[in-house]
């Protein structure tokens, strides 16, 4: 989860890539003080497992039979932490 004031302090006046994630959080969110981004979330498990805890699961019955593996714990700090990282890096 990220907090909207923090957020938009690292955002304003970064360029035009800041300005767009901060314009598209205005648009889908408009008043939100707070915002939990699943799909960075999905993405750093791919770039640093490590951030992620998971386990093997069944699927449902209705759904195809299979395992299939589920976060079940994220260290959100650090993941944050590498996105202003990387964000930093390609904005300057």
């Amino acid at each position: 989860t990220f907090s909207y004031a923090d957020t938009a302090a690292k955002l304003r006046g970064q360029g035009r890539l800041a300005e767009f994630l901060l314009n598209r959080w205005d648009k889908h969110g408009p008043g939100a003080a707070t915002w939990t981004m699943w799909d960075l979330a999905a993405i750093q498990w791919l770039l640093e497992p490590a951030q992620v805890q998971s386990e093997l699961v069944r699927t449902p019955p209705e759904n195809t039979p299979r395992e299939v593996r589920v976060a079940t714990s994220i260290d959100a700090a650090a993941m944050r932490a590498s996105f202003w990282k990387a964000f930093a890096a390609i904005s300057r």
